[in-house]
């Protein structure tokens, strides 16, 4: 038996190789290929412009809801820190963690960055441009029990909060905005009632609304703008 290498067929020889990069330029042609024809995305202009006030902190909400306001600055913490244009993060976003550590420090509020001199001095130490704060007005979930042809309940979340952003250049409030956002479930018979964990839940998500609602007001974002021409 003979044992000498016997080459590959030429056409064996001749097969492309597919790159990881030619498999990545496919699937952007298809994914654009996907948008409706005749129709692009455009870039929209916040509602208020923060292009000045690119790096920035959170503070916990005040008011009378309980955990509420930690939990309204959180999720705008995160959702800032999603925010992107042209694939790049529009906000750089200080951790609240370093903001307290700073108020601690200092023996200060939250409540004290209404000063304007507090909050340019705060904003010096942290390096930011902007510091956002609020109050939660309300945040609370209603019932209303009712029979038609068997038990329902209609759960209405509903939460308001006013947010301010407070430029640490000037100690001024450059945005001053309140968002308000309802949300209702209709839930009837026993095993519906079951599949919501708590009142908490319709809540949560009302709140998460709002707090995307107020994100879209200060974030430039994307929308589908032109119609499809007829074929």
């Amino acid at each position: 038996m003979s044992l000498v290498h016997q080459p590959e067929s030429e056409e064996t020889m001749d097969c492309p190789k597919i790159s990881l990069i030619t498999v990545w330029v496919l699937v952007g042609m298809l994914s654009l290929s996907c948008t409706p024809k005749g129709k692009t995305r455009v870039l929209v202009p916040a509602e208020f412009d923060l292009g000045n006030y690119r790096t920035v902190a959170v503070a916990d909400f005040q008011g009378q809801e309980g955990e509420w306001g930690k939990r309204i600055a959180s999720w705008l913490e995160e959702g800032l820190i999603k925010v992107q244009v042209e694939g790049k993060p529009y906000f750089e976003v200080v951790p609240r963690s370093q903001l307290y550590e700073v108020l601690e420090n200092n023996k200060l509020q939250v409540s004290d960055l209404a000063d304007p001199k507090i909050a340019r001095q705060v904003g010096r130490v942290l390096g930011v441009d902007a510091i956002i704060a609020g109050t939660v007005v309300e945040a609370r979930t209603d019932q209303w029990i009712y029979t038609y042809w068997r038990l329902g309940v209609i759960l209405t979340a509903r939460v308001k909060f006013s947010a301010r952003v407070i430029s640490t250049k000037t100690g001024g409030v450059v945005v001053d905005q309140a968002v308000s956002q309802t949300r209702k479930e209709d839930v009837t018979g026993a095993a519906d009632l079951a599949t919501i964990e708590s009142l908490d839940q319709p809540l949560t998500s009302c709140a998460r609304e709002a707090v995307e609602k107020f994100i879209r007001k200060i974030s430039p974002h994307y929308e589908i703008s032109g119609r499809a021409k007829p074929a």
